[in-house]
């Protein structure tokens, strides 16, 4: 009988066993490509500064903020969110035409901090792509031996089911510290354009690889159907990493006419 509970007992402890030691390897296997993604492209992630200055009624309000952006050209091109550029807010599209007469909204006064440095480099702003929510600033004076791109062309196509990766850098009090943040495609659309439909973090995503997805925007829907009203929160859209690298090359031709 002794044997026989022992056996039981000895059973039990293997099949409690069975979820940590799968639980332990995919910690392993996240824990490798988060490594990865951060040897490969940490130094191509840039934190930048901006101010927007709104002004209505003869009242002018300024507010600091930043962004995450990447270096996707040695040119000195930074890859940020449209809003950066050309800042809006939910409802702005409904104003009376007089309201937009009034009022005023800009970006001005763009930094782009590198990681060990102290001094931050000036930039411009350089072209915006509404449809992929991205926009292209220019380091005016850059150092380039800090100028270290992501290559556009190494990219992979994406699936519903597919994970991908976001890096990120925190602000200057967590000491411009790189991070991974993830998500997963869940679907396709192809109104109002040919993209993916996620779930998680926004910016350019790259596959477990290293290879670049595509780019994750935030799509703020303005219409005031009631679909809109009912829906919390906006839909993570991906545009293809094709789609990306030829928007990029037209920005870029934008110097090349100056």
């Amino acid at each position: 009988m002794k044997s026989i509970f022992r056996g039981m007992v000895v059973a039990l402890a293997a099949w409690l066993l069975v979820p940590c030691a799968d639980a332990s390897e995919s910690d392993d296997e996240t824990r490798a490509v988060f490594a990865h993604l951060l040897k490969t492209h940490a130094d191509s992630i840039v934190r930048v500064s901006f101010v927007i200055v709104s002004a209505y009624g003869g009242q002018e309000q300024r507010q600091e903020s930043s962004v995450t952006g990447v270096i996707v050209d040695a040119a000195g091109l930074v890859l940020v969110p449209k809003l950066v550029v050309d800042p809006s807010f939910p409802g702005m599209s409904r104003m009376s035409a007089d309201q937009k007469m009034s009022f005023k909204l800009e970006s001005r006064d763009f930094r782009v901090y590198f990681a060990g440095q102290d001094q931050p480099f000036e930039a411009e702003a350089l072209t915006t792509d509404a449809d992929q929510g991205i926009a292209w600033l220019r380091i005016t004076a850059a150092n380039a031996k800090l100028l270290k791109p992501v290559d556009l062309k190494q990219r992979a196509g994406a699936d519903p089911g597919t994970a991908y990766y976001v890096l990120e850098r925190l602000e200057e009090r967590y000491g411009n510290a790189p991070i991974v943040s993830w998500g997963v495609i869940q679907g396709s659309v192809s109104v109002p354009q040919q993209a993916h439909v996620g779930t998680g973090a926004a910016g350019l995503a790259f596959n477990a690889e290293g290879e670049v997805l595509g780019y994750v925007s935030v799509d703020f829907d303005e219409s005031d159907s009631a679909a809109t009203t009912t829906r919390q929160n906006p839909r993570m859209l991906l545009t293809s990493a094709a789609r990306l690298a030829s928007a990029t090359q037209r920005a870029k031709s934008l110097l090349d006419s100056e």
